[in-house]
């Protein structure tokens, strides 16, 4: 008997092939289109943006390159944070927490341009844009630093071996976002003046 196939083992199946089908059509044109989904990159990238990605070679990378990397999950673009001689560590502009640092096998390409609403188009390969997306680069890695900091502070106060361990594991994760608030803010700002410039630019 074949058992049937549990919703966890499809979905995998499901991502497997899209992301397959992403690195064929990159190989094949040179370039992949994309669609954000989700709001991890906000206020850079907004729900509805259409990306190409274009193949990119390790040495050729810089902080502060929007990256698009095969996760578990299916594909992911954030922003490249810092790399190093076993792979590459990307973060969101929206999160606080850096990402799983990932091989450089895991890189499907580099975004290279962004279409919004069929309006505004930029062009991430002009050499204007990098100083501003090196910025931002830094900035995420600074703060990504800081909540980790802040996390293993939070975690020498509020051991994991007391009692009610998922109480305190909570009480550490709010004691090191209400510290690194200040932070997030300033970075929020930054982000926001990127995404500005972006558009006035560009409209």
């Amino acid at each position: 008997l074949v058992p049937a196939p549990t919703a966890d083992s499809s979905r995998e199946r499901y991502t497997h092939l899209a992301v397959e089908l992403a690195r064929a059509s990159l190989v094949q044109d040179g370039m992949l289109r994309l669609t954000v989904a989700g709001l991890s990159m906000w206020p850079v990238l907004h729900p509805g943006d259409a990306l190409l990605v274009r193949p990119v070679e390790p040495k050729d990378l810089r902080r502060g390159d929007l990256l698009t990397v095969q996760t578990s999950s299916g594909l992911l673009t954030h922003r490249l944070v810092r790399k190093s001689l076993l792979g590459i560590q990307t973060k969101g502009d929206a999160c606080r927490q850096m990402d799983t640092p990932a091989p450089y096998e895991a890189i499907v390409g580099r975004v290279t341009s962004v279409e919004r609403q069929h309006r505004c188009h930029f062009d991430y390969s002009l050499g204007r844009w990098r100083s501003l997306h090196l910025l931002a680069g830094l900035v995420g890695l600074g703060e990504g630093l800081l909540f980790a900091g802040l996390e293993r502070l939070a975690g020498w106060i509020f051991p994991i071996g007391l009692p009610g361990r998922s109480r305190f594991g909570r009480t550490r994760r709010f004691f090191a976002r209400l510290l690194s608030l200040p932070f997030r803010v300033v970075t929020y700002l930054l982000q926001c003046v990127l995404g500005r410039i972006f558009v006035k630019d560009h409209a």
